[in-house]
């Protein structure tokens, strides 16, 4: 058994006919009672690697053959070294309509980064759930992972709150 497994089997027998503990630990996803809560920095690390995955998914469109892909990592690389937007040349020749898209997807994905580089998981999340198609879809484990945490502290919150309401009348 893992240690949460662990715990919450432990949390079980100790609060047995708690309506209240029982609710709190029925609300947990499944997984969590299987592996341990990714942290903060796992969760940032999780979100940088399928953010670069999102934002090709953005860029590059599936099937758009390997001219995208080269203007992609063109792209990439010059954002990358100068910290700078894209000039005119680099930024595709998808129509208007297509390019004003990519630009609210891309932007929509670096609030996200910002405030999952912050901490903040929750506002992080709302970014991520406005994304659409492959972009969301490179996402989903992300989403999934930050879901189930939020759920916990949820929880935690819930299970320290009537703890303390427990000591305070006895």
């Amino acid at each position: 058994a893992t240690a949460a497994e662990s715990a919450v089997e432990a949390l079980k027998i100790i609060a047995e006919g708690d309506e209240v503990v029982a609710a709190a630990i029925r609300s947990l996803p499944p997984q969590w009672e299987r592996a341990a809560a990714p942290g903060p920095a796992e969760l940032e690390f999780r979100f940088e690697k399928q953010f670069r995955a999102a934002r090709r998914a953005i860029h590059v469109p599936e099937g758009s053959g390997i001219l995208s892909s080269a203007q992609f990592f063109l792209r990439e690389g010059f954002e990358r070294v100068t910290g700078m937007g894209v000039p005119a040349f680099l930024d595709g020749g998808a129509g208007q309509e297509e390019s004003e898209d990519v630009r609210k997807q891309d932007a929509t994905l670096a609030r996200a980064r910002s405030l999952a580089r912050r901490g903040e998981l929750a506002l992080a999340l709302q970014e991520v759930d406005a994304l659409q198609g492959a972009a969301r879809k490179a996402m989903e484990g992300w989403i999934a992972d930050v879901r189930a945490r939020l759920y916990m502290q949820q929880a935690m919150q819930l299970l320290r709150a009537h703890a303390a309401l427990l000591s305070a009348t006895c």
